[in-house]
């Protein structure tokens, strides 16, 4: 609770959340206004307002690792910047050519939007540990974040709904227009502290080799050398896919199973809000106390577990709380996923990092939403539910295996500290230099290293003796 106080206490932090609600809050009221726009201009054809939902997806399954990379080379707050003031002008053009006749513009225009949005999400992302005064308040930080995110979707739900079932489409989209004039603002008042402008971070980014291809390869490459996010991202790619298939099962699950008709879909959907609501909290006071890669674990596995529970206790309450737990799994695992990435790439290239794996996420959940039916008609729909939280199990359990094989006898930045040449330097540089450590074993009486032979190489033991031979005017001296 204490790193969570603190993030709040920070200027810089409170002003990015505060930009954030107001322009998440816009996001909600844009993504409603538009749809009942195109549902109403098309008359009633469905069809366009899915075209639409797609259309929004399309940038972010693809220009997510360029988004990422550009954010990393121009600067996190100059890349958000930009993104805002693009997206203001472009929802503003839309607010004032749209019209019944020519309704079709929204199209390119969304396009545009989530173009931009794609580059403003890993930015923000890479932006928070610059930020925060120590590495302990970023949970804390990305857990707020989220939790911004859940009062936005309620607040701003509500408010597109109200307003576009009034016909005020012009008028909500310059709202939405002015919430991100109003996320530049609080952007251009954030100030990086003097302490935060660390020299480190050029050593860092070299940590990559500069022959690495541009684009989707590169930030594949960067992922998967680094087993942490490999782990991040096998054990999500199930709970994403789950997430692409709830919004499709949901009404056939409220209606046959729950018996509850179309009214049980927006309890359902109030519940999981709730749940993510409470997550963000849970994440920030739980993740203090918990390695992140055992939270990661814990919150996927809590979330497959309430998933096997939803689809086998097809009962109002039970559901109910169900759907509630998978909420606050999906949050806490994000915060902790969000976390570890800042932590295993450096400064400069999180941007990249964020970018492909946001690509991987939105794409796992669209083939969710394909499959979804597929599955149904073969399994049916208790089966399909109760199949995809074991399956979350099982992937778990295998990829925390492969994580623990794959780091086995790794030392971290703590044992570093405990080496004199290293007990100095800040957190982050015994990071990098972990990153950059290779294991070797040697058998018994294997000479390591003469004197004499040049300094290439800094060696760490992790278990065994040695013995070194000193030569000192003609004399040798073992110690």
């Amino acid at each position: 609770m204490k790193e969570l106080l603190a993030v709040l206490r920070n200027r810089n932090i409170a002003l990015l959340l505060s930009g954030r609600l107001v322009s998440a809050v816009g996001d909600y009221i844009y993504y409603i206004a538009l749809s009942v726009a195109i549902y109403k201009y098309s008359g009633g054809a469905s069809f366009y307002v899915g075209v639409f939902w797609v259309a929004r997806l399309v940038p972010s399954l693809i220009l997510g690792p360029f988004a990422g990379a550009l954010a990393d080379r121009i600067g996190y707050r100059r890349a958000m910047l930009t993104a805002d003031l693009g997206r203001m002008v472009l929802v503003a053009l839309l607010a004032l050519v749209l019209r019944r006749s020519d309704w079709v513009i929204i199209f390119p225009l969304a396009l545009g939007v989530t173009s931009l949005s794609s580059l403003f999400r890993p930015a923000n992302v890479g932006l928070i540990p610059t930020l925060v005064r120590s590495k302990d308040e970023r949970l804390a930080a990305n857990a707020a974040t989220l939790e911004i995110n859940s009062i936005a979707l309620v607040a701003g739900s509500a408010l597109g709904g109200l307003g576009a079932g009034a016909g005020l489409t012009t008028l909500l989209l310059l709202i939405d227009a002015a919430t991100f004039a109003v996320s530049a603002g609080t952007l251009l008042l954030i100030h990086a502290e003097p302490s935060r402008r660390r020299p480190t971070q050029q050593p860092a980014a070299a940590e990559e080799p500069d022959e690495l291809p541009p684009g989707i390869i590169a930030g594949v490459l960067l992922l998967a050398r680094r087993p942490l996010l490999v782990f991040a991202a096998f054990v999500m790619i199930l709970p994403e896919l789950a997430s692409g298939a709830i919004v499709v099962w949901i009404l056939p699950y409220a209606d046959h199973s729950l018996h509850l008709g179309s009214a049980g879909v927006g309890y359902l959907y109030a519940a999981l809000g709730i749940g993510t609501a409470v997550g963000g909290l849970a994440a920030a006071v739980v993740g203090s106390n918990i390695r992140l890669d055992y939270l990661l674990a814990a919150s996927v596995a809590l979330g497959g577990v309430a998933l096997i529970l939803f689809g086998v206790w097809a009962v109002a309450i039970p559901a109910l709380l169900s759907i509630l737990v998978m909420g606050i799994a999906e949050t806490t695992e994000y915060a902790a996923y969000q976390t570890l990435l800042q932590q295993a790439v450096p400064e400069t290239m999180i941007g990249q990092a964020s970018g492909t794996m946001e690509s991987l996420f939105f794409n796992v959940m669209l083939i969710g939403n394909v499959v979804s039916g597929l599955l149904v008609a073969w399994l049916g729909l208790t089966l399909s539910i109760v199949g995809l939280g074991v399956l979350e199990l099982v992937a778990t359990a295998f990829a925390w295996w492969k994580l623990r094989l794959d780091t086995a006898d790794q030392p971290d930045a703590a044992v570093l500290a405990r080496i004199p040449a290293f007990a100095t330097l800040p957190l982050d540089v015994r990071e990098w230099a972990v990153r950059r450590m290779v294991r070797e074993q040697f058998p018994a009486g294997t000479v390591v290293v003469r004197q004499g032979d040049p300094g290439d190489k800094f060696y760490a033991m992790a278990s065994g003796t040695a013995e070194v031979d000193v030569s000192i005017d003609g004399q040798t001296k073992t110690r």
